[in-house]
Order: C-alpha cells, then sequence, then structure tokens
C-alpha cells in the first residue's frame, strides 16, 4: 500500500486545518504517531498492567486510521485546504477506508476493527449502559490526540528527537547540488512578489537561480529564480521580481529535475478509469502529465511503481521537452 502510493501520500497535508498542515504532514503524523505508541507502550508495560492488545496491533490501527486522507483532501490555490465532495462525511470515511482494505485484501480481527473505528472516539455511539470503545481503540485514541491535539506542529524541521524530522524537509546545501525539486514543481509553485521575497529571506529562506528556468528573456513573467522554503517548500521568481526586491542570490545554482517517463499508448480514458480504481475524481489527481511536445503521458521517474502496468522493465527516463535547451547540470 504504501509502495503503491508513496508519492500520493507524500504530498498530502495531515489535515485540513488542526495539525500537521504542511505538504507532507500526513506521513509526518503517521510516523510521529508511530513512535508515540511505541513508548506509550512500553511506558505502560513498565508500569506492570498487560494490556490486552499487542505493539502490533496498536501499530496497524494507527497506520490505517486516515488512510482516506491522501484521496479526500484537496488543497486549493489560495491555500486553503477543503474535503472532496463526496468524501465529506465520517460515515463516507469509514466506507472509504473499508473498500481500500478490500482491495488490498486487509482483513482486520474484530479488536483491531474496533480500534479503527474509535481511533476519534466514540462520538454519536457513546452509551453509558456499554462500553462502546475496546482498549486498542482507547490507547490509538490517546496516541491520535497527543500527535493531533498536542505534538500537532511536530515534527519539527530541526525535531528535538534524535532522527525525527519533515519527510518533505530538505537542506539548502544538498538541493543545491542535487534535484530536489521536479521542474513541473517549479511550473506549478506559486510566484513571489518583491514583498514576499524580502519577507522570506528574511525568516531563513533562500533566493537561487534554478537551472532550468521559464519565460521569454526579459519579459515579466521571465521565471529564472526560486525561493526554496527551510520545510521544503517551494515558490517561483522573475527576474523582474529579483530585481525589485534587492535581497542576495546564493551563489549555487538550484538544480530542478526535468526527466520523465512517457507511458506509451495510454489515453486519458485508461488514466481516468485507473483514478476511479484508486479512489480518486480523475486522471488529474494520479500526477500524470500530458506531454503536448511528444504527445505522450508522462510521470515522474519517482512514480514507476504506480505506472509499472503501462511501462516496460525497461524504460528510461527522457528529457521533458526536448525542444528545452538542456541545463548545464540536471
Amino acid at each position: 500500500m504504501l509502495s503503491d502510493n508513496r508519492a500520493l501520500f507524500e504530498r498530502t497535508q495531515g489535515s485540513t486545518h488542526n495539525h500537521q498542515v504542511w505538504v507532507g504532514g500526513y506521513i509526518d503524523h503517521v510516523t510521529d504517531g508511530l513512535n508515540y505508541a511505541r513508548h506509550l507502550y512500553a511506558m505502560t508495560s513498565a508500569l506492570g498492567r498487560p494490556l490486552p492488545f499487542s505493539l502490533s496491533d496498536a501499530l496497524l490501527v494507527f497506520y490505517l486510521h486516515d488512510l482516506e486522507k491522501p484521496w479526500r483532501i484537496l488543497v486549493l490555490e489560495d491555500g486553503s485546504a477543503v474535503n472532496r465532495v463526496g468524501l465529506d462525511t465520517k460515515a463516507a470515511f469509514k466506507a472509504f477506508r473499508e473498500d481500500k482494505l478490500a482491495e488490498y485484501g486487509l482483513t482486520l480481527t474484530p479488536a483491531q476493527l474496533n480500534g479503527l473505528t474509535y481511533v476519534e472516539g466514540e462520538l454519536r455511539d457513546y452509551s453509558s449502559t456499554r462500553r462502546v470503545m475496546n482498549e486498542l481503540a482507547g490507547f490509538c485514541h490517546m496516541v491520535d490526540v497527543w500527535s493531533a491535539r498536542i505534538g500537532y506542529a511536530y515534527p519539527k524541521v530541526d525535531d528535538e528527537w534524535v532522527g525525527a524530522g519533515r519527510v518533505r524537509t530538505v537542506s539548502h546545501n544538498e538541493c543545491a547540488s542535487t534535484a530536489c525539486f521536479h521542474y513541473w514543481d517549479f511550473l506549478d509553485a506559486k510566484h513571489a512578489a518583491p514583498s514576499t521575497v524580502r519577507s522570506k529571506v528574511i525568516n531563513g529562506w533562500k533566493l537561487y537561480r534554478v537551472n532550468q528556468g521559464f519565460g521569454a528573456a526579459g519579459g515579466t513573467a521571465n521565471y529564472q529564480h526560486a525561493l526554496v522554503g527551510p520545510g521544503g517548500e517551494l515558490m517561483k521568481v522573475s527576474e523582474r521580481t529579483v530585481d525589485a526586491a534587492g535581497v542576495e542570490v546564493e551563489p549555487e545554482v538550484l538544480q530542478l529535475n526535468v526527466l520523465v517517463l512517457l507511458l506509451d499508448g495510454v489515453y486519458k480514458s485508461d488514466l481516468t478509469a485507473e483514478a476511479i480504481r484508486r479512489g480518486l475524481s480523475s486522471a488529474d489527481d494520479l500526477n500524470a502529465r500530458w506531454n503536448g511536445e511528444l504527445r505522450r503521458w508522462m510521470v515522474r521517474p519517482e512514480a514507476r511503481a504506480e505506472f509499472a502496468q503501462w511501462l516496460s522493465a525497461d524504460a528510461q527516463p527522457t528529457h521533458m521537452f526536448p525542444s528545452m535547451p538542456v541545463p548545464a547540470s540536471t
């Protein structure tokens, strides 16, 4: 499940508003919660009171508890996040998770299913005459509250826990020498105004020239620079904006990956059908793009496993737009 959907999981935020609200926050919430679960289980066991479930049970339930989020959270152009229409109620969340488990052939025990059902509490199922949540559900509920309401801003980029960090955290120095971003991340990124550039640089962002820009030379939309935030955020910056901002440009060149895998003999109808099979709304949600120059659909090289049914075993990445000048370093 993780290998099939890793790219989607690593770009989904943790919630629409309340916790881990950044790119990759979904994976960060799950990872942080799994770490909390391990420590909480060890502490409880050390107190001498046995738990009627294994650590493995707790890790499994917590791993699955927000499974619908990568398919349900939509981030709008203004940066706000909403739930996808049709996947916007607790009942719909539950049904989606059950369908996804069935798709992967996963069958939970009754105790595990209770845990998954009530991770977020008993809510409307509360009763004063019978116990609804089992112990596993109560434990995972504690872990979820810990991560989502106490540690909602964790993990940090420079986290206090040794080895902890955000899945999309990047090193400025590393990005100056390796392709941390794809070219179409740069195309899709919001553009920064001069005041934004100045403010971001004051707050630790760095301004780089990119190895592959776009736009007419001398034009107002001639984008040859990028702002990179300490948490892996990316904004594109025009030449005119750089001049107006008056801030220092880093000496290193930010490397953008311009390589893609091309899907031969694949039509939009094929991608739409695959998107629906995965619980998505349209082909666009698969993060495949139409390459107008090569007249084929293209995907990022790291998404090979997600599109394996349309790729030969020896398929090699190619420059996404052959007519573009090849960067000095890719």
